[in-house]
């Protein structure tokens, strides 16, 4: 299973080690990350660095990460401990379901998308359009439409 992450919100009023813990993660935004053992890895990665800044500021109430799981994903926030009102950043991933491949050649596609949506395209395509789709061939190929 591979992740999407999603979204990462930080919020404004923190003190000096959250906006050091939201450079951390904003650029985490948009990526893509390869399986469970990855996003685990990328997990404890995170919660190292929160210990690095507890440690770094003592005097400063610790921050916690706080997992959730839910039907869209997981959710990873992060907040001052015993206040849930003070969060820092959350970190929304989700769980990506599948690729989906289009090509001019459709026996090619017919094994990247899933069935209900090939029979669906197909359903929706005249049938001389689909012919017509069939016979062409790319440009990029050294081939005329």
């Amino acid at each position: 299973m591979r992740y999407f992450i999603e979204d990462v919100k930080i919020y404004k009023n923190v003190n000096k080690k959250g906006e050091e813990l939201q450079k951390f993660v904003t650029p985490l935004r948009h990526y893509l990350v390869a399986d469970k053992h990855s996003l685990d890895e990328l997990k404890a990665n995170i919660m190292n660095h929160i210990e690095q800044l507890n440690l770094l500021y003592p005097r400063q109430k610790p921050l916690t990460l706080d997992v959730s799981r839910h039907l869209q994903g997981r959710t990873w926030t992060i907040w001052v401990q015993g206040n849930s009102d003070k969060i820092a950043a959350m970190i929304h991933i989700a769980e990506v379901s599948g690729d989906i491949h289009y090509s001019l050649h459709p026996e090619k596609t017919a094994a990247n998308v899933p069935e209900r949506h090939a029979q669906s395209a197909s359903k929706a395509m005249p049938k001389s359009a689909l012919d017509a789709a069939k016979a062409r061939t790319c440009p990029a190929q050294g081939d005329h439409y």
